[in-house]
């Protein structure tokens, strides 16, 4: 169980280990939207005209060996969690009540090479604390945060960085939203390819504006453009972007 803010690359890690290690990732999103049918499977009409059990995605990666993804655990609905407990218990199984009448067990042990990761946003807008007996069922629980040393060999501007940083201090007092590591290699990115098109400097300010947009709240994005000003100039000069045609700014 993965817990950590947005953007400090929970989901890249479980792609990255799964390409490690040769396993298909089952993604199970955990929005209210999710269909159990759509991932346990449900009978389906054949070419004689009756019909037939087919098994889901989930069931399929249970049985032949693969890393089941509960994508954000905390907003999964009740009805998905509960098919879900025998897999993260020691039975190792899961339970498929509507296979029954047909040729498929309708229960099936988990191939050795099956293990649950599941990742959540904790305290964010729309999510829920898990249920005490259902966290207790993952052996491992991580806190993954933002790692900066991680960042800093993705990232061409310290300073940015820096910022950023500055940023998610207060984010833990809760004055602001945190910035998340994909928003801030856009924003070198968007520097770059929209600078070469259209100026250093036109690149620049769409890529700030870019990232405040990120934030909905008028504070919050205050606060940012307020920083912004403060490492301007030093990140331009780390970016490699001349600073004379820019109005001025505080070091």
């Amino acid at each position: 169980l993965l817990s950590g803010p947005t953007g400090s690359a929970k989901t890249s890690l479980v792609y990255a280990y799964a390409s490690k290690v040769g396993l298909t990732v089952i993604n199970v999103p955990c929005s209210g939207g999710v269909d159990v049918r759509t991932l346990i499977g449900g009978w389906t009409p054949t070419a004689d005209g009756s019909f037939a059990f087919s098994a889901g995605p989930l069931v399929k990666g249970v049985e032949h060996g693969a890393i089941i993804y509960l994508d954000e655990v905390n907003f999964m609905p009740p009805k998905i969690s509960a098919c879900l407990h025998g897999l993260l218990d020691k039975r190792r199984t899961i339970s498929i009540p509507e296979a029954a009448g047909s040729d498929h067990p309708t229960e099936i042990k988990a191939h050795p090479n099956t293990f649950v990761i599941a990742t959540m946003n904790p305290n964010y807008a729309g999510t829920r604390p898990l249920n005490e007996a259902f966290r207790n069922r993952f052996a491992i629980k991580l806190d993954w945060g933002y790692n900066t040393d991680v960042e800093s060999e993705l990232l061409a501007s310290a300073s940015l960085l820096e910022m950023a940083t500055a940023i998610r201090v207060r984010a833990e007092a809760g004055e602001i939203a945190p910035i998340p590591t994909n928003i801030l290699i856009e924003f070198e990115d968007i520097c770059d390819t929209f600078g070469s098109e259209h100026g250093a400097e036109a690149g620049f300010e769409f890529a700030v504006n870019n990232l405040l947009n990120a934030y909905e709240d008028e504070i919050e994005r205050r606060i940012v453009s307020d920083l912004f000003e403060i490492y301007k100039t030093r990140i331009l000069n780390e970016l490699g972007i001349d600073s004379s045609g820019f109005s001025d700014s505080e070091e």
